[in-house]
């Protein structure tokens, strides 16, 4: 098995709860979440390669510079936080489909 992109494996864990949802008697998940998580994938997919480009950046700074380092390491800090964030979210309706998935079935 191929191994896939963080994106592409949070975006195929949004469509089976989707389609979950949309299978159940009644809505377990409310539209507005679903669309809000739409959102924060796109936005974490315009976000890719934030992490590599950061590092990047800390690799090419003299390490003698280090009010420089460590705004860097700081930003890396931000989109490591954006990303733990995200996940996050989406694994709160994973929690909540699990929760309410047999009542509703």
């Amino acid at each position: 098995m191929k191994m896939k992109d963080l994106n592409t494996e949070l975006n195929k864990v949004l469509s089976t709860l989707i389609e979950l949802n949309e299978k159940s008697e009644g809505n377990i998940l409310d539209p507005s979440e679903i669309k809000e998580q739409l959102e924060n994938l796109q936005e974490f997919k315009d976000k890719r390669g934030a992490l590599y480009s950061v590092a990047e950046s800390i690799d090419r700074e003299n390490p003698e510079k280090a009010d420089e380092i460590c705004n860097l390491l700081l930003e890396l800090h931000f989109v490591f936080e954006d990303y733990i964030w995200k996940m996050d979210e989406i694994h709160e309706l994973v929690k909540k489909m699990a929760g309410n998935y047999r009542d509703n079935n």
